[in-house]
């Protein structure tokens, strides 16, 4: 996704507006806040439904007493999702980065319209 973005700020004439969603929105503000020079090639950044602090579904998927993980495994390539992914949208690891980068999105929202709808 990481990948897709640079490209698509490097390809670009024009400044461009994200309309990001879920995981996809995770992926932007990382890029953002880890490269703050890529902000000034942005117009705006939608968000849709990106569990900026986490999903507690994700950590319901590794939990006792339910072990979701060893019913769901088989099924996860067919959502296109791993088990590395589920644990990326976890609470703690996703609250652990907003607090790491807080000044740094701090700057990204005063300097870049955005708007967050579900997040």
């Amino acid at each position: 996704i990481r990948e897709n973005i640079r490209e698509a700020l490097t390809t670009s004439q024009k400044k461009v507006i994200f309309m990001t969603h879920s995981l996809g929105g995770l992926a932007l503000l990382e890029e953002l806040v880890e490269n703050p020079l890529q902000q000034k090639l942005i117009a705006g950044i939608i968000f849709l439904q990106s569990p900026f602090f986490g999903s507690p579904i994700a950590d319901v998927f590794f939990s006792y007493p339910f072990h979701l993980n060893k019913w769901l495994v088989p099924a996860l390539p067919f959502f296109n999702v791993s088990e590395e992914t589920i644990r990326y949208l976890g609470v703690q690891q996703r609250s652990k980065f907003m607090k790491d980068y807080k000044t740094n999105i701090n700057d990204l929202m005063a300097n870049i319209p955005i708007l967050t709808v579900g997040g």
